[in-house]
């Protein structure tokens, strides 16, 4: 579990209070981090005052003295390094504050490098070692509201939405014991999305079907009448145990290991399951978007 950082009500003394705001559903933990940022930010700016330039600290650290002032504006995260070359440089700082900003800083650090996206793009060997992490998964959480995952496709729906895509880098992305086991979660709209002619799209709506029956598949369509409040949907995703967030494009996936985002998407994963039509109220859903592609 990563370390927690402090909101925007965080005492003057740096100390990281209990809980989140965001885990409770008020902000996400990039935002989160975002009031850190500006927490610490805050912090070297008073300190600072007006005993000391930012040109002559700039000059004391032979940094730009525009960076200075991304720093105390929380446009640029310093490393805790800097930030205690900083610290260094102030005219007086009392151990107390100087040894919260430092942690402070130092939490920052781990959380942007941890929430680092690893973008793969066309890599086979990438491609494996998702492959790799998939296997060993025991729960997987599946969110599409663009285009049916690959696990749920059909050979002919695949081929469609690959047409051009290179050949060997389609077959490592969706070759393998990949499997249609997890949970799943799609928007009615991702299933009306015609990637080919009716007969196509009709038998990759029955191969749904019977995907749904299975034990180990537990398949949920959000119907597009439904409304959700306070929920923003900008792409699909993945949750893969409680070890990574996987993002995949069309030329591109990325790989987010952030414990917080992890925990984000699967908190979003629940909420979006609880909208979907499952079990007995699938099967109707199916059979209209079906009718649809024999209409007009």
């Amino acid at each position: 579990m990563s370390a927690r950082t402090p909101d925007a009500h965080t005492p003057a003394d740096g100390a990281v209070p209990e809980c989140t705001p965001w885990r409770h559903g008020h902000t996400t933990p990039l935002q989160h981090s975002r009031l850190a940022q500006q927490h610490l930010a805050a912090g070297l700016r008073e300190l600072r005052g007006t005993k000391l330039s930012t040109r002559v600290l700039a000059r004391l650290l032979d940094v730009a003295q525009s960076t200075v002032s991304k720093y105390e504006a929380g446009l640029l995260l310093p490393a805790p390094t800097t930030v205690e070359r900083l610290l260094d440089a102030m005219p007086t700082v009392p151990s107390e504050r100087r040894a919260a900003l430092l942690e402070l800083a130092r939490l920052l650090d781990s959380e942007a490098k941890n929430r680092r996206l690893v973008l793969h793009l066309g890599s086979s060997r990438a491609y494996q070692a998702l492959k790799a992490l998939q296997r060993k998964a025991t729960r997987g959480l599946h969110f599409a509201n663009a285009v049916i995952p690959a696990p749920l496709q059909t050979e002919d729906y695949r081929r469609a939405v690959y047409s051009t895509a290179d050949p060997q880098e389609t077959h490592d992305r969706h070759e393998g014991p990949q499997g249609p086991a997890g949970e799943f979660v799609l928007t009615e709209s991702a299933l009306r999305w015609r990637v080919g002619p009716p007969e196509l799209m009709a038998a990759q709506i029955e191969h749904l079907r019977e995907l749904a029956r299975r034990p180990e598949v537990d398949l949920g369509v959000i119907p597009e009448d439904v409304v959700l409040p306070d929920t923003h949907l900008p792409h699909g995703f993945q949750v893969i145990d409680a070890r990574a967030v996987t993002f995949d494009g069309y030329t591109a996936f990325a790989i987010d290991r952030d414990p917080d985002n992890i925990d984000y998407y699967t908190r979003l994963f629940t909420r979006l399951h609880s909208f979907a039509a499952r079990e007995d109220a699938l099967p109707p859903l199916l059979d209209r978007i079906t009718a649809g592609f024999h209409t007009a």
